[in-house]
């Protein structure tokens, strides 16, 4: 703009920051950007690379610090960009931060990364917070991934977390873990791969470890989260079994399935694997435990079904004295006395005569 004064003659009397119009004018003209003029000047003057003008366009001053100025004959100095600063007044280009480090608000100094952030661009840039599954310590130029068998579910972190036990991580950059499969387990923290149970094993409740199948109970297969029940007529006697054992002839199952019992005198069994013995039939018997068959009563005698013993026979009035009992029985006893009662005697005299026999 143009501010016209009236004077005799434009030479020392002109005010500072404007000159002459043209010759034979008497008004000033305001010096323009990125110029000055000092009192009584004929014409204006660019500043200097690294300097502005003041504001009455009297002198140049150096750019402040956070500013820099690469030409000459400019209006106002710039500010540093992003990720560069100017230290020193007077500056013609700012200094670029190293990696790891970004410009402070005023950009006149770089200040390191904080923990759980980075700034990897060599022409600057601002630290940016390091995303879930990864971290950083300070002054960091690239955010590191969580490594097999870790975690990070937050961001800007500085560390990764180690998977809990009963979970595993088989990734990089992981933000969880992943639970274990049932009868496979973790039992350390930062587990890359579960363990599959073995045989004879289960894995727990929690996927923590693997525990040994009790007694009465096997596991016949890697990687089962429950144990088999053995069935009946065999057993375990001890945990951690692959398999389970038949009882023998003489022997049954007991209730538990730990262990194998003899057959009490009585019974019998004559097969492997059964939880049950077989009780003798009538007129046998077994008078021994864990026998794998009954014997037959002698004569003259008979047994009840599942007797350890055989019982002599009444020696006369067999069904009167064995009313009640069984016909099987009361036939054998009246068989046994018929086969073996002996011929009446032959009377040779009045004289009884002295060989044994029935009366």
């Amino acid at each position: 703009w143009y501010q016209r004064r009236v004077r005799e003659a434009v030479v020392s009397t002109q005010s500072t920051g404007r000159v002459p119009g043209g010759t034979g004018e008497t008004s000033c003209v305001t010096c323009g950007d990125g110029s000055i003029s000092a009192e009584g000047a004929s014409e204006c003057t660019p500043c200097e690379k690294g300097e502005e003008p003041n504001s009455e366009k009297t002198a140049c001053v150096k750019c402040g610090v956070g500013k820099y100025q690469p030409d000459t004959g400019k209006q106002t100095c710039l500010p540093c960009e992003v990720g560069k600063i100017a230290a020193a007044t007077g500056r013609e280009s700012c200094d670029i931060c190293e990696l790891g480090q970004e410009a402070n608000s005023a950009r006149t100094e770089c200040v390191d990364c904080v923990e759980g952030t980075s700034q990897g661009s060599d022409q600057g840039g601002t630290c940016q917070d390091c995303l879930a599954g990864t971290y950083s310590k300070a002054k960091s130029s690239a955010c590191t991934k969580c490594d097999h068998g870790e975690y990070q579910e937050s961001v800007k972190s500085n560390s990764c977390n180690q998977c809990p036990k009963g979970k595993y991580s088989n990734e990089e950059s992981a933000t969880e873990c992943s639970v274990c499969d049932e009868g496979h387990v973790a039992r350390e923290l930062g587990t890359v791969q579960c363990e599959a149970c073995q045989l004879g094993e289960k894995s727990n409740e929690g996927l923590t470890d693997c525990d040994k199948c009790v007694a009465g109970q096997y596991q016949d297969e890697t990687g089962q989260s429950t144990c088999k029940t053995c069935a009946s007529g065999h057993v375990t006697r001890a945990g951690g079994m692959a398999k389970c054992e038949a009882c023998q002839p003489g022997e049954k199952s007991n209730v538990e399935l730990t262990d194998c019992v003899q057959c009490s005198p009585g019974e019998y069994q004559d097969q492997i694997g059964w939880e049950n013995c077989k009780p003798c039939q009538v007129n046998w018997y077994t008078d021994k435990a864990g026998q794998k068959a009954c014997s037959k009563c002698p004569d003259n005698t008979y047994a009840t079904e599942g007797s350890p013993k055989c019982t002599d026979c009444p020696p006369d009035a067999i069904r009167e004295k064995m009313n009640g009992q069984d016909e099987l029985l009361i036939e054998k006893c009246e068989s046994d006395l018929g086969a073996a009662a002996p011929l009446k005697p032959t009377i040779i005299n009045t004289a009884r005569s002295a060989t044994p026999g029935w009366n």
